[in-house]
């Protein structure tokens, strides 16, 4: 029989992130002069605030950013903004 016995102690820790954070814009048609936008792919769980920030960006109404996003999953903490 084998005992162990003490004691363990773990510090402040970042979370690791396996998954890249980045995204990918488009413009669409004559770009802004149509008043066509762009195309954002992006993989973050905040959605919303990703397009307003991209629109405030560009000086472009957020109406102009359309995202296309795949499952994202988890929401295990760090990576939900």
């Amino acid at each position: 029989t084998v005992r162990i016995s003490g004691s363990w102690q773990s510090g402040q820790c970042k979370h690791f992130y396996m998954e890249r954070q980045v995204a990918m814009a488009i413009p669409r048609a004559n770009e802004f002069e149509a008043g066509d936008g762009v195309d954002l792919y992006h993989a973050c769980q905040a959605p919303t605030a990703v397009q307003g920030a991209v629109a405030l960006v560009l000086g472009v109404p957020s109406a102009w950013v359309q995202l296309k996003q795949h499952m994202v999953g988890g929401a295990f903490g760090g990576k939900s903004s």
